[in-house]
């Protein structure tokens, strides 16, 4: 299983990173911190899941319309605090949110989906 992190607070991506990789070793990792990283790791690893900061500038929804039109089979989560921004991307792109220091969650949302196998 691939997991994508985008999000400009780099201490937070290597929390995140390194907590996955202690507690789910079979899941590969990657963070980027800006929008251009993220397309082009999107096309080099095809992740099956995307961590996405939406308070992030994404050229708008671009971003996100991209990276789904590359690979539509990611899930991709919110990790915003702002809950407009969070509403948003519910309501326009169905994406749900998890909150950035919400470990349970993270680890549901492997657990559920059967993620740590290999």
């Amino acid at each position: 299983m691939k997991f994508l992190i985008i999000d400009d607070d780099i201490d937070y991506c290597e929390a995140l990173r390194e907590y996955f990789a202690g507690m789910y070793p079979n899941v590969a990792v990657r963070q980027c911190i800006s929008v251009e990283d993220a397309l082009a790791a999107i096309g080099e690893m095809q992740p099956d899941v995307l961590f996405l900061d939406g308070d992030l500038t994404f050229r708008g929804a671009e971003g996100l319309e991209v990276a789904r039109q590359i690979s539509p089979h990611i899930k991709v989560y919110t990790t915003t605090g702002n809950g407009m921004v969070q509403a948003i991307f519910k309501s326009q792109f169905g994406i749900d949110h998890v909150s950035k220091s919400d470990l349970v969650g993270f680890g549901r949302i492997i657990e559920s989906a059967g993620l740590t196998e290999e």
